[in-house]
């Protein structure tokens, strides 16, 4: 089988939050998009969330979705911002890039990629133009032991996921230390549960009150996620081809992902919680910014029978997708 290079057109970036580490410096900061410079937010409110029903070591799922849901609650207070978000309940997924629904979930594995230190890694889907985030799931390392109640042995359920709700909401790191987005914690520290001035500047900033609307007006389709336009003045879902229909761009497909593949783009799905239509591959895609996810290849489905060593005519006659000439046995 040939290998094939896929680039998807769509973005991520990632967040996370460490043990340990220290500096300083002053203001809040937003993420943006690492091909436009285009900053980050969601351009339609509430911003969903659902929460895994898996346990982590240290603490039962009940106390993971009580202090989950105080974390959010701490960005929604602040009187100077309209953001607000909708618990839409508990999930057995790990999240689901293409729902807009941001999943908070303790893996039952920590991938070496994410790093050993790693607390808790915010993968973020957004539209390189607008900076309109269209999805923010979150996940958190189960190597390590966790805690509701403060333990000076463990680290603190609410601070970290205040900490990545954060970075759902579109902001980075801030280099003041004693900030909820400053990039580190540690055993027993609390004090991110509670947002510092410094983080209340940066929601505010992103969402401030007085804006209103969850679907808020837009005037170009630029403003809009990548498979809405902007019609009336409100984004609406415009993409109309399934999967595996030709495509130039995201917003024309109805799942807003079109992968290019040896010169051909074509509408996809992403496959790291479901099998693929028709038998076709699933495969690593790498993204704009270096980061690697999972897309079902349109086309990709085996179709041969033959195993090694067997007769063929053509390669779809064989399991490898190879039929070659061998001289005395014909083909194989």
């Amino acid at each position: 089988m040939s290998a094939r290079r896929i680039l998807p057109l769509l973005a991520a970036c990632a967040c996370a939050v460490v043990l340990g580490a220290s500096n300083s410096a002053s203001a809040y900061v937003q993420q943006r998009s690492s091909t436009t410079g285009v900053p980050l937010k969601w351009t339609k409110l509430p911003v969903r969330f659902n929460i895994n029903t898996r346990a982590a070591k240290g603490v039962t799922n009940a106390q993971i979705a009580a202090a989950v849901r105080a974390a959010y609650a701490a960005w929604t207070a602040p009187s100077c911002t309209n953001v607000t978000v909708q618990d839409t309940g508990s999930t057995q997924s790990d999240g689901n890039r293409q729902d807009s629904v941001n999943t908070n979930s303790w893996l039952t594995g920590w991938p070496a990629e994410y790093g050993s230190s790693t607390l808790g890694l915010t993968l973020t889907i957004y539209n390189p133009q607008s900076g309109s985030i269209n999805d923010a799931d979150t996940v958190y390392n189960p190597n390590y032991t966790w805690s509701t109640s403060g333990s000076q042995f463990a680290i603190d359920v609410q601070s970290v996921a205040t900490h990545e709700i954060g970075h759902q909401l579109g902001l980075d790191h801030t280099p003041i230390t004693s900030a909820t987005m400053f990039r580190s914690t540690g055993q027993g520290d609390t004090s991110q549960r509670s947002l510092h001035s410094d983080d209340i500047q940066g929601i505010c900033g992103i969402y401030p009150s007085g804006q209103g609307g969850t679907t808020p007006e837009c005037t170009t389709k630029a403003q809009c996620a990548p498979n809405e336009d902007c019609v009336s003045g409100k984004c609406v879902t415009t993409g109309t081809k399934g999967y595996g229909g030709p495509c130039d761009a995201a917003d024309a497909c109805n799942s807003g992902i079109c992968l290019r593949s040896n010169g051909v783009q074509v509408c996809t799905q992403l496959c790291e919680q479901q099998a693929c239509p028709n038998g076709d591959q699933c495969v690593s895609v790498s993204s704009s910014t270096g980061q690697t996810t999972k897309a079902c290849l349109p086309g990709t489905a085996q179709t041969g029978t033959k195993d090694l060593g067997d007769a063929c005519t053509s390669n779809n006659d064989c399991k490898t997708e190879i039929c070659v000439s061998v001289p005395g046995s014909g083909y194989l």
